[in-house]
């Protein structure tokens, strides 16, 4: 008897299941174990586990000092970076004669200058929050060292908390500023492009200035940015669970985790559902 087209899909699908599965399983026994075993040697070494937490703790103003330097560092260095790059392909845009020929490198240079420039940002919000992270009490603790715990911390804390503020704004402006000089060169590259970075509608704008070849490299980059988000989140959830068996940190890096993993997923499967509706462009 022949089978329907449905039928065949069916015993197509069971295949597929019946080849998969026993790997599956094999992971997620495996999974299972290698959790036990760090929880496990986690329980096993809490003392141990605990202690180095406090003793890393008393350090705390050394790592501000440390998170001080790569502050500065980092912003200076991926600037440097950023603005050879852009100046590297304003010079090729620059040699008429041969700017056909080297189209693909300035697009190549723009587009690596974009990513450092992005990760510039990501990086001075870290390190700043780092270096600010219980300032007051790193504070005390080098006013102890140094003065017996007669001076007050509070003589220093606006003034080193403004400091690293100004220093941050510094940064970030440095940072839009470069990254506006990028855009302008993209934009009369292409004059197809549109959108300021001024306006806080500027990605929606500049997307819709794309073409359907550049939307379909973005979906995919979309794509794999949000399955390893998602791996990453997985990844850290397990690793706070563990430690927050043997550790008192509180719920909330869960809180934090799982909103982030929470709002990935839902906006995601919302655009889906809305980009696959009708009426929007290319849905019949």
């Amino acid at each position: 008897m022949k089978m329907s087209n449905e039928e065949i899909k069916k015993e197509s699908i069971r295949k597929e299941d019946r080849r998969n599965l026993p790997l599956f399983i094999v992971v997620l026994v495996a999974a299972g174990l290698i959790g036990g075993i760090m929880g496990g040697s986690l329980m096993a070494g809490q003392n141990i586990f605990v202690l180095f937490l406090e003793k890393l703790s008393t350090m705390g103003i050394y790592f501000s000092i440390c998170f001080g330097v790569l502050f500065i560092l980092a912003g200076i260095t991926m600037s440097i970076i950023i603005a050879s790059l852009y100046g590297s392909a304003k010079k090729l845009w620059d040699d008429k004669e041969n700017v056909d020929d080297n189209w693909e490198i300035i697009e190549g240079k723009l587009s690596k200058a974009l990513v450092i420039n992005s990760l510039n940002f990501i990086v001075t919000y870290i390190l700043y929050a780092c270096l600010v992270y219980n300032l007051g009490n790193n504070l005390k603790v080098l006013f102890d060292i140094f003065h017996s715990g007669k001076a007050s911390p509070m003589l220093l804390f606006i003034p080193i908390f403004m400091l690293c503020t100004i220093g941050m704004f510094v940064f970030i402006f440095l940072n839009m500023a470069l990254q506006k000089k990028i855009i302008d060169l993209e934009k009369i590259m292409n004059p197809e492009k549109k959108g300021s970075i001024y306006d806080f509608k500027f990605k929606k704008k500049w997307y819709e200035s794309c073409d359907e070849a550049e939307r379909k490299q973005i979906g995919i980059a979309s794509y794999k940015a949000f399955e390893i988000v998602n791996k990453t989140c997985i990844g850290m959830f397990v690793a706070i669970t563990l430690i927050g068996m043997v550790v008192k940190i509180t719920i909330v890096p869960i809180l934090v985790v799982g909103i982030l993993w929470f709002v990935q997923t839902i906006s995601f499967g919302i655009e889906s559902m809305r980009i696959s509706g009708p009426g929007y462009p290319g849905v019949k």
